[in-house]
């Protein structure tokens, strides 16, 4: 059944966006399309768009990093009436309608600066450049408490308390699948990409999806980072994932969405999909091209997001580069 529309405002408030990201883009196709106000919050809202799987983030510029993001001027008042949940709206004629004759707002896209999908370069797995980021990157969690530790996955000079420990449990599963999908396509001399190993860590991605606090769950975050890993040097323009562990990872993390909440899985669905944060792209790139001080900047960059949600993130990335510090290319199979 489709949700009602809103009655067309005759007196409104006209808002000019500033940029769309890619995932963003993809969900707001064209023609006239049934909009809803899936959560609401004092400095942005989520939108559900009929026939789309992806949730469009209305936000200021400090969640523009985010591939799903609609940037809307700072003076922007997310607490007004038509973006309460709920709420129902349109878009029509490249601009989003919300609200009725007394409190309307329409949102132009036609100025919006459109952000391109980014592409992630294969790093090298284990440099001098990733060996600083992953330090850096457990005294930024060791300073807010996380409770996923990239030095817990790495060399075990952390000990996670109980609730924690499943995470990095099922995170070390994850691990040794990889190594034996890496093993499989050294034994083989084919390239990592063009093998899928004898099976898929459903058991672990049911383990992370959904595990851990927040809106979007550590063990979400981790997962969106291993992808990202999984990723880099591969997959296609149109972002699906090349057959391989990425594709396989992809294939276990949809089956479990619905252990988590909406706006997490819309997020893995951006990762399955191939539509990344710009902080992590920017790390990526930063670290394929080894410059220390660029990464460093990124993943500062990238730990702004939320409480520890780009923590995790960079913890899923990190860890999943030092696991396939042996994929083609980056180093010869043992």
């Amino acid at each position: 059944m489709p949700w009602p529309m809103p009655i067309a405002p005759a007196t409104d408030r006209r808002l000019a966006a500033l940029s769309i990201g890619p995932a963003a883009a993809r969900a707001l196709p064209g023609g006239d399309t049934t909009l809803r106000v899936h959560s609401s919050f004092a400095n942005s809202v989520n939108i559900a768009v009929e026939g789309s799987e992806l949730l469009v983030l209305l936000c200021h510029a400090r969640g523009a990093g985010y591939p799903h993001s609609l940037v809307l001027p700072e003076e922007s008042d997310f607490s007004t009436r038509p973006f309460r949940a709920g709420s129902t709206g349109l878009l029509r004629g490249g601009e989003l309608l919300f609200g009725g004759p007394d409190h309307g707002v329409r949102i132009g896209l036609e100025r919006a600066r459109r952000r391109p999908r980014r592409m992630l370069p294969l790093p090298v797995p284990w440099s001098g450049v990733h060996a600083r980021c992953a330090q850096h990157l457990a005294r930024f969690q060791g300073q807010i408490g996380a409770e996923l530790r990239i030095e817990a996955l790495l060399d075990g000079t952390h000990s996670p308390g109980a609730e924690a420990a499943e995470l990095h449990a099922a995170a070390h599963e994850l691990a040794l699948w990889l190594r034996s999908e890496l093993a499989v396509s050294c034994s083989s001399s084919s390239p990592l990409g063009a093998q899928t190993g004898s099976f898929v860590p459903w058991k672990a991605v049911a383990s992370l999806v959904g595990r851990g606090p927040g809106l979007t769950p550590s063990g979400d975050d981790f997962l969106c980072g291993w992808l990202a890993a999984l990723r880099c040097g591969a997959g296609s323009a149109d972002g699906a994932p090349a057959p391989g562990p990425a594709e396989a990872l992809s294939r276990a993390t949809a089956q479990s969405l619905d252990a988590t909440t909406d706006i997490s899985a819309s997020l893995l669905r951006c990762a399955m999909q191939g539509f990344w944060p710009e902080p992590l792209a920017d790390l990526a790139a930063a670290l394929a091209d080894e410059r220390e001080f660029e990464a460093i900047r990124a993943l500062d960059e990238l730990c702004r997001f939320g409480h520890s949600s780009g923590a995790d993130i960079a913890t899923g990335f990190l860890f999943g580069l030092a696991t396939q510090a042996d994929r083609g290319g980056a180093a010869p199979c043992p």
